[in-house]
């Protein structure tokens, strides 16, 4: 079983070499901004194109770019993987340590090792998330500086296209070129 100190520093390295440099606030002037008044559970104020704007609107605007959007998926799926393979090394681990207080087998004692190294590989896939929405609206900010405009707030991006759809009650006349159904005695 790996000492206590090899398990501390193998922490405290991947905390080091993994952890997000994302530039954080959003500089002032920006087309995504964002300010957090000190203090604890105070959450952030957002403001798009110097209009305020919920967290959720500032979420649909940055998620709309696809860039983004996987970003977003990939960190989501990073996450799921540590929380398994955690919940699996822990697993093991107890299963190991039980199964040798049971039958007193000291190769078990290896199964219980194995279980704490896949959770510390579960921790480990998990500190190397990234933080996706601040860095997809550092990112949007970027395109919207190169782009040399930003977004209208309340309507970020134009609605999607809906196709009317047909009339098909009774009382609707036929589309063109179909014949008249018969109504069974029924008239409007």
């Amino acid at each position: 079983m790996p000492s206590p100190r090899l398990l501390l520093a193998a922490a405290s390295l991947t905390l080091t070499a993994c952890a997000a440099e994302v530039p954080w606030p959003p500089q002032a002037g920006s087309c995504i901004e964002s300010f957090k008044r000190p203090g604890r559970r105070v959450l952030p104020r957002y403001w798009i194109a110097g209009v305020p704007a919920t967290r959720e609107e500032v979420e649909h605007v940055v998620y709309e770019v696809p860039a983004n959007r996987e970003r977003a998926h990939r960190d989501d799926v990073r996450v799921r993987v540590g929380l398994t393979l955690l919940g699996t090394g822990a697993a093991t681990e107890l299963s190991g340590f039980f199964g040798y207080g049971a039958s007193g087998r000291t190769a078990l004692l290896g199964l219980a090792g194995a279980g704490v190294v896949t959770a510390i590989a579960g921790i480990v896939v998990m500190m190397t998330r990234g933080e996706p929405f601040k860095e997809g609206i550092v990112a949007f900010n970027a395109e919207a500086r190169r782009r040399g405009y930003c977004v209208d707030p309340t309507h970020p991006f134009p609605p999607p296209r809906v196709e009317p759809r047909p009339d098909l009650s009774p009382r609707a006349a036929p589309p063109d070129g179909l014949p008249d159904l018969p109504t069974r005695g029924w008239t409007p």
